[in-house]
């Protein structure tokens, strides 16, 4: 046995397994090793006792170095030396030429960047330097809220900081739903703040709740009184009813009751208190309109009431009338159209100067069209219903205008020629007279045409040709345009 390697040995391992060599050494059963030199290859690993890690939070870093045998049996020579741990680079504070104890050597570092980080442990000292990394996964850190229950208050109190009195473990913004100033009902509510940190790069965004009582004030007696205008009314008329609430602090909805009122349900109070309802269908009669307010919050219900008296309403027969005559002159058979108010189908009648129109057709109830009746002069056209007869006035005046001759064709013949006739306002029945002497034949072509045979006359004379209408008496004007002359 080499006892100078056994003394070489001692400086390098620790005194029990110097020991535990040189017991295996006397028996015979084992060749102390050497210690490791600085050509002996080492092997470092990286551990973290934490990965995932936030912000701030304490992670430990283990690094074991080992020493690669060079001869079999395969006993691990003894390392000694130190370890560096940095990041990303960078020196980790504290964690610089940390000495290997038992192969091993820690770093903990609450100062790590959000991100991965790369974490590296070099090895140096009695064996060949080694180092080992490991990928560190810093997430941002959730700030602490501290936020007490606040203490009950009563409505209607608005929020304030003695109820919005979060705070962070951070610098940041605190952000509250509902805001200070919120006048919030009574009951159970949920008081809510959204805290952005300062520094974004480190701390995430966070929130927190919180549940506030909110008693109801003590309830507070209304007073609901009701006025009608007009009062009394008509049937048929629109009456407004008009609900006044007191305290002017009230608020809420009124509903009225009572016939007729039955569209008139939760109407919003207005600023001045006040709720109205408009109603036309009111029965004849003494109602009772009553207005009912909901209460509110602290406001306790009430109601009020008026009387309103509905007379009935008188009913004027409505008489017909006449507002225009189209045409307004002409002869008689023309069709003119009368325009005005209260024509009913089939109970209409048109009267021309108190005659009788033909052919009266009910367009709607406010046009008719006839036929203008034999009559002479300038009339009144009336209308005549179940509720009477039209009254006269200016513009129902309609003017019968006579026949007129513009020309005779031919203008000479013998007896018994075949002669046509033109005009204007020439109507059936009309009779053509030649000199004063009747024609046969007439025949009513058109109201602007008339063919006759001319009477029997003297040989030789000039007469004059006139046109006159049926019952009027009316006879067209001679003109030398009408003018016949029998052959001599």
């Amino acid at each position: 046995m080499n006892t100078k390697m056994i003394r070489r040995a001692a400086f390098a391992v620790p005194m029990g397994v110097l020991l535990g060599v040189a017991g295996l050494a006397a028996s015979g059963a084992l060749s102390a090793p050497a210690g490791a030199s600085a050509t002996t290859p080492t092997t470092t690993s990286l551990t973290s006792s934490l990965n995932p890690s936030t912000y701030g939070s304490s992670v430990t870093f283990t690094a074991h170095v080992a020493s690669t045998p060079p001869v079999t049996p395969p006993v691990p020579p003894p390392v000694t030396g130190t370890v560096t741990f940095s990041y990303n680079g960078a020196a980790i504070s504290g964690c610089t030429s940390v000495t290997l104890i038992a192969s091993q050597a820690t770093c903990t570092t609450s100062t790590l960047p959000v991100g991965t980080d790369v974490v590296t442990a070099k090895y140096s000292g009695s064996a060949t330097p080694s180092s080992g990394t490991v990928k560190q996964a810093v997430d941002k850190a959730t700030p602490t809220i501290t936020w007490a229950t606040p203490a009950p208050i009563t409505y209607p109190t608005a929020l304030s900081g003695a109820q919005l009195d979060a705070t962070a473990s951070v610098a940041g913004t605190l952000t509250y739903s509902p805001p200070s100033g919120t006048v919030l009902p009574a009951g159970t509510q949920t008081l809510s703040v959204v805290f952005t940190p300062s520094t974004t790069t480190n701390y995430a965004s966070t929130s927190a709740t919180v549940a506030l009582v909110v008693n109801p004030r003590p309830a507070i007696v209304t007073h609901t009184t009701v006025t009608a205008s007009p009062n009394p009314s008509t049937a048929g008329a629109t009456v407004t009813f008009t609900a006044t609430v007191s305290p002017a602090t009230a608020g809420g909805t009124v509903t009225f009751g009572g016939a007729g009122t039955s569209n008139c349900a939760n109407e919003v109070l207005s600023p001045n208190h006040q709720a109205t309802c408009k109603t036309s269908t009111l029965p004849v009669g003494t109602d009772v309109v009553t207005a009912f307010y909901s209460g509110q919050s602290t406001f306790d219900a009430s109601s009020g009431s008026v009387t309103e008296r509905v007379i009935a309403k008188t009913v004027t027969p409505k008489l017909p009338t006449v507002t225009s005559v189209t045409p307004s002159s002409g002869g008689a058979h023309d069709v003119v159209t009368i325009t005005g108010t209260g024509f009913e189908p089939h109970m209409t009648v048109v009267y021309f100067g108190g005659r009788q129109a033909p052919h009266i057709d009910v367009v709607s109830g406010t046009e008719v069209t006839c036929w203008s009746p034999v009559r002479t002069g300038t009339v009144d056209v009336t209308v005549k219903t179940p509720m009477g007869t039209s009254a006269v006035n200016a513009a129902d005046r309609f003017t019968y205008v006579p026949p007129t001759v513009t020309s005779v064709v031919p203008r000479g013949g013998g007896n018994r020629a075949f002669v046509t006739v033109t005009g204007t306002s020439f109507i059936s029945g009309d009779t053509v007279r030649f000199g004063g002497k009747l024609a046969p034949h007439v025949d009513v072509v058109s109201a602007n045409e008339i063919t006759v045979d001319s009477p029997f006359g003297i040989p030789g004379a000039s007469v004059y040709v006139t046109v006159r209408a049926p019952g009027t008496g009316t006879t067209s004007l001679v003109t030398p345009d009408d003018t016949f002359t029998y052959n001599a």
